[in-house]
């Protein structure tokens, strides 16, 4: 009796899993095969699925019929259509066209991507084939083969109409696949952590990854793009990875796509004119612009295409103070001519790592230094940074003397100390790396 009605119960709830995985056509069949519904669900997201927005995935998802699923299709392709007055859909016309190319492999038969496939790092779901579906063929490209230290690495730069660097999508080679870097940022340690050829990297050796990118990215467009995504800083990856609202329009006009009108309003930085100059034309990272862009902007460059070069010591003085200088020459900096004045602004990032914890307390520096043009250019003339200057502590408004800030906030230990100077202006920088015990 017992075993008669467990049986009864099994078949009971046999029964409703039956009804649910069959109810409104949007599950599996018994088997493993797909209902006519769910297969066109998939078919879609296949080939647009970076392109859908999260709530139209939601309404895609709801849909009960093969018929939903072309009604959704075409009301997809309605709103995006660029000029509803003409017969074609211009924009569907163009991502089916990417969508072409990337299964007919158009890196393999481009000179900077030779031997790049997108069907080896994840085709049409791939992260090359995002960006690709979302911006088209880069506006430059380059590769730098791996070396003794770091895998190898891919970057793909996308400008405006301003020549500007709008996107830098940076890819590096692991495990026989290309993955897109997405930490950027002034914590030059992890990113170069990120790209190694160890894993885990030692924080002796972190040194050594940065001393053989500096010599062989020469142009400096690699170590940029480890840095800083886009020359807007109020553009990022994940912003511009976002699926763009079909609904944005500007004068009247859909701004959905980069190949009409430029980027959507959802990606378009807050105030396009806020940098007073570009980082970089495409052929050098750090290299001057045109010389229409570099007379508009009135700027002295130095000889150095991407670093400041300038000499760093930390130290520990009596009672466990911690004390530091930085010395830098003038005529090694970039210079914006404002009026009859030469102004250098440069931000200091001072980052200890605690050797045992692991734990870091970053110090942070904005410095405007204005004097003559003629001082600027000098040989003779030095700018020091020292324990006397200004510093923040990373997530607080306080400010202090570096003397004061430092060793109030500092506990006694052993650590890895990294300063890392940047020019506000022209994006050119410097890395140092020091072993103190306070």
């Amino acid at each position: 009796m017992r075993n008669q009605f467990l049986g009864l119960k099994l078949c009971g709830l046999f029964a409703i899993l039956s009804v649910i995985l069959n109810c409104g056509g949007a599950h599996p069949k018994a088997g493993g095969a797909l209902t006519p519904t769910v297969q066109a669900q998939k078919d879609f997201l296949e080939n647009y699925q970076f392109l859908t927005t999260k709530s139209e995935k939601q309404e895609l998802n709801k849909c009960q019929t093969v018929e939903d699923v072309q009604k959704f299709t075409e009301k997809f392709w309605q709103i995006r259509d660029s000029d509803p007055n003409t017969p074609e859909n211009e924009c569907k016309q163009l991502i089916d066209g990417r969508i072409n190319e990337i299964k007919n492999e158009i890196l393999l038969r481009n000179v900077n991507t030779f031997g790049v496939s997108f069907g080896h790092n994840g085709g049409l779901n791939g992260e090359m084939a995002r960006v690709y579906l979302l911006y088209g063929m880069p506006d430059y490209m380059l590769r730098l083969p791996s070396g003794r230290t770091y895998s190898e690495m891919m970057v793909w730069m996308y400008g405006d109409e301003k020549e500007h660097v709008l996107f830098r999508f940076l890819f590096y080679r692991k495990y026989g696949k290309f993955s897109l870097f997405k930490n950027h940022g002034p914590f030059i340690g992890e990113a170069l952590k990120e790209i190694s050829n160890s894993n885990p990297l030692a924080p002796q050796y972190i040194q050594m990854v940065w001393n053989e990118l500096s010599m062989n990215d020469i142009d400096g467009n690699f170590r940029a793009a480890l840095i800083q995504f886009s020359y807007y800083p109020d553009i990022t990856i994940d912003k511009a990875l976002k699926p763009p609202d079909p609904t944005k329009t500007e004068n009247g006009q859909k701004v959905y796509n980069r190949k009409f009108n430029q980027q959507a309003d959802s990606i378009l930085p807050k105030s396009a004119d806020n940098p007073k100059t570009q980082t970089q034309p495409f052929g050098s990272a750090q290299g001057k612009p045109s010389a229409q862009t570099q007379a508009a902007n009135k700027i002295i460059f130095s000889k150095y295409n991407s670093s400041i070069p300038g000499y760093f010591y930390i130290g520990v003085a009596g009672e466990h103070k911690i004390a530091f200088y930085l010395i830098l020459r003038f005529c090694d900096l970039d210079w914006e001519i404002v009026n009859d004045s030469a102004e250098c602004a440069l931000s200091l990032e001072i980052d200890f790592k605690n050797r045992q914890t692991k734990e870091s307390i970053i110090f942070l520096s904005s410095n405007k230094i204005s004097v003559s043009r003629e001082k600027a250019e000098s040989q003779d003339n030095f700018v020091i940074f020292s324990n006397k200057m200004l510093l923040t502590k990373k997530s607080s408004d306080l400010t202090e003397t570096a003397e004061e800030m430092i060793n109030k906030e500092l506990p006694n230990g052993n650590y890895t100390v990294r300063a890392f100077l940047i020019n506000s202006i022209t994006q050119k920088y410097a890395v140092w790396q020091e072993e103190i015990s306070k």
